[in-house]
């Protein structure tokens, strides 16, 4: 569903993607990007499936995020991103 989706990128891209990260090793959002609020995550949505589907984030996995997770956030993102709860 939209909420899990959108719960996922918050607990497994947002330690580090936010305006103050909780990720030891960040002291602010790589590349800017602020992933804290739905319509944040909305925004870019396009990237995140591209970096979600190849792995390439989160960082070395570094939160964790499952295969399941991934699949999840990717078809979110290819079927139009809602902010919907």
């Amino acid at each position: 569903t939209d909420a899990e989706a959108l719960a996922i990128v918050q607990a497994r891209c947002a330690t580090c993607h936010a305006q103050s990260p909780t990720q030891d090793g960040f002291s602010s959002p790589p590349a800017g990007v602020v992933l804290e609020t739905p319509e944040q995550i909305a925004a870019r949505a396009d990237d995140i499936e591209r970096v979600v589907s190849s792995k390439t984030m989160p960082l070395g996995n570094i939160t964790g995020m499952t295969s399941e997770e991934r699949a999840l956030v990717v078809a979110w993102a290819t079927q139009g991103a809602s902010t919907e709860r």
